[in-house]
């Protein structure tokens, strides 16, 4: 494999792992729309700020 291939294979695995993030960060979203329990919305919360920090982490890299 050339280095260009590499390259692009890797590029392609940091963009499918990215996507697969935007997807939960999506779904925590929602759930956290629509959760009555304080308990349930502060976990989605804390979920929420960590996906957004892989997430900005994994921009860096493209």
């Amino acid at each position: 494999m050339s280095s260009e291939q590499h390259l692009q294979h890797k590029r392609h695995a940091l963009q499918e792992h990215y996507d697969l993030l935007a997807e939960k960060l999506k779904r925590l979203r929602r759930d956290y729309a629509i959760a009555a329990d304080t308990l349930i919305r502060f976990q989605l919360e804390k979920q929420i700020e960590q996906t957004e920090a892989e997430l900005n982490e994994l921009a860096k890299l493209f």
